[in-house]
């Protein structure tokens, strides 16, 4: 619904903010019981790029805001477009939520794949990687609210 946080979007959300948090090393504590698993700790792991639990939260939780918030309450027509036409995002034609989505997908995979070593920049000091939290909160938050 536009201009409103859902139940889904707020749990999601709280998922979503831990698990930024845990990607970008602010939180680094914090074990589930029972079995003793971090946030942090790989699910998957190959020639060096490792997927961790924190990376699958944010993506699911990614994935629910824009599931979630592409049709309204019993009416027809979507709520939330995401324009997919390259050359109008290129040209600065797409709606907003294009750009907004767009940015956040890219900082959570680039922190999530390690990209570009974009991990350990955002690691190697705490105001990196509050800043880019913040980035990305303030990206899904947006996100799910324009949906």
């Amino acid at each position: 619904m536009f201009g409103k946080i859902d139940t889904v979007d707020a749990l999601m959300g709280g998922l979503f903010t831990l698990a930024s948090l845990t990607t970008t090393g602010v939180f680094t504590g914090g074990k589930l019981q029972p079995g003793d698993i971090g946030l942090g700790d790989a699910v998957w792991s190959s020639g060096g790029t490792s997927i961790s639990i924190a990376f699958l939260l944010a993506l699911t939780a990614i994935g629910a805001a824009y599931a979630t918030n592409r049709l309204d309450d019993n009416k027809s027509g979507r709520d939330i477009s995401v324009n997919t036409d390259i050359s109008e995002i290129a040209k600065g034609q797409a709606s907003i939520e294009t750009y907004v989505a767009g940015g956040t997908l890219v900082i959570v995979l680039l922190s999530g794949f390690n990209l570009l070593g974009f991990q350990e920049l955002i690691q190697s000091h705490w105001i990196a990687g509050y800043t880019v939290t913040g980035l990305q909160m303030g990206g899904y938050y947006v996100f799910s609210w324009m949906g």
